[in-house]
């Protein structure tokens, strides 16, 4: 805490003179400060207990990576920063609709966390802190998309998105340009196509399509939560945190109804080599046999 930043300046008791008024929003309590700094705190009182930032949600951190908002009124997804909407931009959750249902949404990405936008530091992970993003300061001074991790989409009237699916993080990294999806690095640059932790995604595709980790199997730290392990949540498809037949089912869905393999929905793409193919039903099969893989 620092009592020469208070909120505000008020008399508490004409024989204690004036103090000032600080709230440390770790504690959520006002403290009755001395100007002095060698002088002590001489009281405290508690406000809100049951919601410290006053957007209606209870105090609780909300620990589930909760996509693409947080639901639950009992907890909070930024205690301590009023979110009222606690959207969660980099959440377990996938938009695929449209063209499928809402109820084919997926409910797992690998790099998830349980913060709200308006206190994450980065909300769509992908390894660029929204400070910088907004300003081009880690990227050569090209402005990136803080609410999107691929922020090169064209975005124009043919309804497709022309994302290069790589990760603005990574484009920067390598010196190509984020926001030109003509502009993207190689295979190659992006890593080996060898995986070195076992979790069935390439460490190219770990680095250029997802921002995991290569020397972890859950990147996100939520396989006993609402997530599985890296792989699994990259190949599964659907709201559950498992893969199979149902999975199987959705991308041979997804191949029909979209005759251009680099047309189709871009979270299919599970070894981010730019098209939906039989490459990445091998994935997915690989998952279901042997059963029990995921989460």
């Amino acid at each position: 805490m620092d009592i020469a930043s208070p909120i505000s300046t008020d008399t508490i008791d004409p024989g204690l003179g004036t103090r000032d008024i600080v709230f440390d929003p770790v504690t959520c309590k006002l403290f009755v400060a001395a100007h002095e700094a060698s002088e002590v705190w001489i009281g405290s009182d508690a406000i809100a207990p049951n919601d410290c930032d006053g957007d209606g949600r209870g105090d609780p951190q909300q620990i589930l990576h909760r996509g693409p908002s947080n639901t639950d009124i009992t907890k909070d997804n930024c205690p301590r920063v009023a979110n009222p909407s606690q959207l969660n931009t980099d959440g377990n959750f996938v938009d695929s609709s449209p063209p499928l249902l809402a109820s084919n949404d997926d409910k797992t990405w690998p790099n998830s966390d349980m913060f709200g936008d308006e206190c994450d530091p980065d909300d769509d992970n992908d390894g660029i802190p929204d400070t910088d993003e907004g300003s081009g300061a880690a990227c050569g001074g090209i402005v990136t998309d803080p609410l999107d991790p691929d922020s090169d989409s064209d975005n124009n009237a043919d309804g497709i998105d022309d994302d290069d699916r790589i990760l603005d993080g990574a484009e920067c990294a390598l010196g190509t340009n984020p926001m030109d999806f003509t502009s993207k690095p190689t295979a190659a640059m992006c890593g080996s196509s060898l995986d070195a932790d076992g979790d069935k995604v390439s460490d190219r595709a770990e680095f250029c399509g997802y921002n995991t980790t290569t020397g972890s199997t859950d990147t996100d730290g939520d396989i006993a939560l609402d997530g599985a392990k890296d792989g699994c949540e990259a190949t599964s498809l659907n709201g559950d945190r498992v893969v199979n037949s149902g999975d199987q089912l959705l991308m041979v869905f997804e191949i029909i109804r979209e005759p251009t393999p680099t047309e189709r929905l871009i979270s299919y793409d599970i070894n981010k080599d730019g098209a939906v193919n039989s490459g990445d039903q091998l994935i997915i099969a690989g998952f279901i046999s042997p059963s029990g893989q995921c989460p």
